[in-house]
């Protein structure tokens, strides 16, 4: 079954049906033990236990019905997810109204039995849900859950962060759609961080490079909020003209300026009540940050060639690719901002970090393009997915997309997609032209930073020797590739550096280029080709700065822990 099984130990939800009721409805649960609750829109399903046994006119507590119920399986005969265990037990004689009348040692079994169960059932998680207040409990660092105030989000929330779960159920709970995959550990934790602050009115800001999926998290939040019948608006900053970008977000009055013969609402305003998303906010002028900073203080806007401010209730979530701490120290953006945009912050690991998702991303453009195309029955062939988990992704879910839609464009109904579709959409013939072009006689290799190996390499990969019945054959050619292009991708980085101007900090990619393939009269469109081709990205891509700087971080990245990792020997 997909829904979590989850076990509540307590004496009065077991034996008063109407606070079992209350409780389910609380927490979004159905009883398991209901045959027909299960059709419900439900989230877990919740099977009681008193923790009880009853001897003529006495109530016991019993830690042995406890462990006989949790040593079997769940109704739908898989683990149990999760216990909830009560920390106070009534337990002694009946009296006239056929309560029992308390027994000392009631006020805390339940803490023994968590204590008992981690004996017993070390690998089951157990949470404590009482009335009590988790300072009241002996062990305070137990995971707790109050019942006041419960909630079918709270519930949810705990489950995530305590239950025994498959990736299945978490997505279950997390209520993810079709767009937002999620097969790894770090993407849950984003999604699950991001599902507990979704109806906060904090603003969220999302690093992370290009084509980690930001948007997608900054529409999971504003869904998963009440302001999720409101507007969703997002903006793409960086694709703003940089004289453009107040009039875009601010709107402007009839009249404002020359051409203004309508008025414009801007993007605030159309997000009023609802969230507003800032995608790249690191490229925002300085102008238009501290207009920015203002309408997130006063919660208000004044239009281009207004008189009058209006007021707007937003809520706002941006990301960015760049490093806002770098840009502050620069001078290129506001300490403020800064602090007012990141109430809540979230880092999206690159695709080439998690792995586990590249998989069901694959499957999910798949069935998008074919769709889009038209096209019926195309399957991923033996093999084919293992050669793309063994890509960098530089370009991240944006480039993974792009191998997808075109391997789809060239595949027929009912065709299977090789192993030779991918190693053509994934290298082309980039690393055979680039890798035979020799570094000019006349450039001094020694000179390019963190590259004076290279010659070294080359002669260690000629002598290399590989036994036929090797076991480390099976996965080489996957392997080797995805080396082959991360080692070009740093020497590409260490060539831009290397062309940098100290006056100003720019790079020259035309020269750089030209040294990194060794083809003088590359020039043109030529560079940006040669980028494109690194990113895995179409060659009319447009290379952007964030591109560039992602190259030259990759290259400084592993030039500093080659340095170190020689310092030390030297040492």
């Amino acid at each position: 079954m997909i829904i979590p099984q989850v076990l509540l130990i307590d004496d009065q939800y077991s034996t008063d049906p109407g606070l079992r009721q209350s409780f389910l409805e609380n927490s979004g649960g159905y009883n398991a033990q209901d045959q027909d609750a299960g059709s419900i829109s439900a989230t877990v399903a919740i099977s009681f236990c008193s923790g009880q046994r009853r001897e003529n006119e006495e109530v016991v507590n019993d830690y042995h019905a406890i462990y006989q119920v949790i040593s079997t399986p769940s109704p739908d005969g898989s683990n149990w997810a999760i216990v909830f265990l009560d920390v106070r037990f009534d337990s002694g004689r009946l009296d006239e109204f056929g309560l029992p009348q308390g027994r000392e040692g009631d006020d805390y079994f339940g803490e023994e039995v968590r204590k008992r169960l981690a004996l017993d059932f070390p690998k089951l998680p157990v949470v404590m849900l009482t009335s009590k207040k988790q300072t009241e409990l002996h062990d305070r660092d137990t995971p707790y859950l109050s019942k006041a105030g419960l909630s079918p989000r709270e519930m949810v929330l705990c489950m995530l962060r305590h239950g025994r779960l498959n990736n299945e159920q978490r997505r279950l709970l997390l209520g993810l759609g079709p767009d937002a995959v999620a097969n790894s550990l770090d993407i849950f934790q984003i999604f699950s961080g991001a599902l507990a602050v979704a109806n906060s009115p904090m603003p969220v800001l999302l690093l992370g490079e290009s084509g980690t999926g930001k948007e997608v998290v900054a529409r999971y939040i504003h869904d998963h909020s009440q302001r999720k019948e409101r507007p969703f608006v997002a903006v793409n900053v960086a694709a703003i003209p940089e004289d453009l970008v107040e009039v875009e977000l601010f709107g402007h009055d009839r009249g404002a300026y020359t051409g203004a013969e309508q008025r414009r609402p801007g993007r605030f305003r159309q997000a009023d009540g609802g969230t507003l998303f800032l995608d790249e906010i690191g490229d925002m002028p300085a102008a238009a940050q501290a207009k920015v900073l203002r309408t997130l203080q006063e919660g208000e806007v004044l239009p281009i060639g207004g008189n009058s401010p209006v007021k707007v209730d937003v809520r706002v979530i941006a990301a960015t690719s760049r490093n806002l701490g770098a840009m502050q120290a620069s001078g290129k953006f506001r300490e403020d901002l800064i602090r007012r945009i990141s109430g809540v912050v979230f880092t999206l690991p690159p695709l080439r970090d998690r792995p586990d998702d590249i998989g069901p991303l694959a499957e999910m453009f798949l069935q998008r393009y074919s769709r889009q195309m038209s096209k019926e029955g195309i399957s991923f062939g033996d093999g084919s997915i293992n050669l793309l988990m063994a890509h960098p992704y530089v370009g991240n879910v944006g480039e993974l997309q792009n191998i997808i839609q075109g391997v789809v464009s060239q595949k027929g109904n009912y065709s299977i997609i090789s192993c030779a579709d991918i190693e053509v959409a994934l290298r082309g013939s980039f690393v055979s032209s680039v890798t035979a072009a020799p570094i000019p006689a006349e450039v001094d290799s020694s000179s390019v930073p963190a590259i004076n190996g290279l010659d070294d390499l080359a002669q260690m990969i000629k002598s290399f020797q590989v036994s036929i019945d090797d076991p480390l054959l099976k996965g080489g050619k996957a392997l080797i590739e995805r080396a082959c292009n991360s080692l070009l991708i740093r020497v590409a980085g260490a060539c831009l550096e290397r062309f940098r101007d100290p006056r100003n900090g720019s790079l020259n990619r035309q020269a750089a280029m030209q040294f990194f393939t060794g083809v003088e009269n590359l020039k043109g469109k030529g560079p940006g080709r040669v980028i494109n081709e690194l990113f895995g990205r179409k060659a009319d891509t447009a290379v952007t700065d964030d591109d560039i700087e992602i190259l030259v971080q990759e290259w400084s990245i592993h030039a500093g822990r080659s340095n170190n990792g020689t310092k030390g020997g030297n040492e």
